[in-house]
């Protein structure tokens, strides 16, 4: 998965019981297996995450999400 469909993800974009993700990316939509230890993070994750959209959420960008790493290590 690239950098910008995995920031962008939202919950409805997952489907932990299948250990799936439904990204639509630059070549359309497609389905993209999770690994066990991702499921287990997004399991323990979800109920802190209650009433966001985004899997990654930020109040700095307009999109809502986070939109890349360089801007949020520069010191």
């Amino acid at each position: 998965m690239r950098q910008g469909e995995i920031l962008s993800l939202t919950w409805d974009d997952i489907d932990l019981d299948r250990k799936r993700f439904y990204v639509d990316g630059k070549n359309g939509k497609r389905v993209v297996p999770m690994a066990a230890a991702i499921r287990d993070y997004l399991t323990a994750k979800r109920p802190l995450c209650e009433g966001q959209t985004f899997l990654f959420p930020s109040t700095k960008t307009e999109s809502g999400h986070v939109e890349g790493f360089r801007k949020a290590y520069r010191a």
